[in-house]
């Protein structure tokens, strides 16, 4: 399942990206009560799921562009798309400690965003080139995807994945990086990867 779990009131909620192409709206947003046992609800691609102040956001890739859809309540009715005229992949929300709002992206880079959330403001700058995977491991590509980011006591925490999708035993990684600035420089956890899959027995 691919999305963003979010957990709140001893419930999950996640976004996952169907295996078939689907337009702007076709996302599936499944709950549940644990992590076994889903309800789904229709809502395509590398999704973010975020709650702001007391509005719902969903910002995604589509034909070769970022979107984002808002809503009231996280069951919708979802706005229609708005397109962000930026051309990248895998967006990532974070909000600074002064209240401004970011979009992170694969490339390692962000833009700043308005404080509604629905235009970008500024250019894209790269601050983060990913954790030098081994040469000799067997890999499907460097893959830098999904950056993540959260503040932890006096540091910012960048996850991202590696590796590419093609499965075990070339799976994506779970990389580590943190910073004392939402902006970098990044300093790569001396424990990467946090995870990684190493033959094709695991699931």
């Amino acid at each position: 399942m691919i999305g963003t779990i979010l957990i709140c009131l001893m419930s999950y909620t996640s976004l996952s990206t169907p295996e078939v192409p689907v337009n702007p709206s076709g996302f599936r947003i499944q709950r549940g009560i644990n992590l076994s046992h889903w309800l789904s609800q229709d809502f395509g691609w590398a999704p973010d799921l975020v709650k702001y102040k007391d509005k719902y956001y969903i910002y995604f890739p589509a034909n070769y562009n970022i979107y984002v859809v808002t809503a009231n309540s996280i069951n919708g009715p979802w706005s229609d798309p708005v397109n962000l005229n930026i051309s990248n992949i895998d967006p990532g929300h974070f909000v600074d400690e002064n209240g401004k709002r970011y979009l992170y992206f694969s490339n390692g880079g962000y833009v700043p965003l308005s404080d509604d959330g629905l235009s970008v403001t500024g250019e894209m700058k790269h601050v983060y080139d990913g954790w030098p995977i081994p040469r000799e491991w067997s890999i499907e590509c460097f893959c830098l995807e999904g950056p993540k980011i959260a503040k932890h006591g006096d540091y910012y925490y960048l996850t991202v994945a590696e590796g590419g999708t093609a499965g075990p035993a070339t799976s994506h990684m779970i990389i580590s990086a943190r910073s004392e600035s939402s902006f970098g420089p990044w300093e790569n956890s001396p424990y990467n990867p946090v995870e990684r899959t190493l033959n094709n027995s695991e699931k």
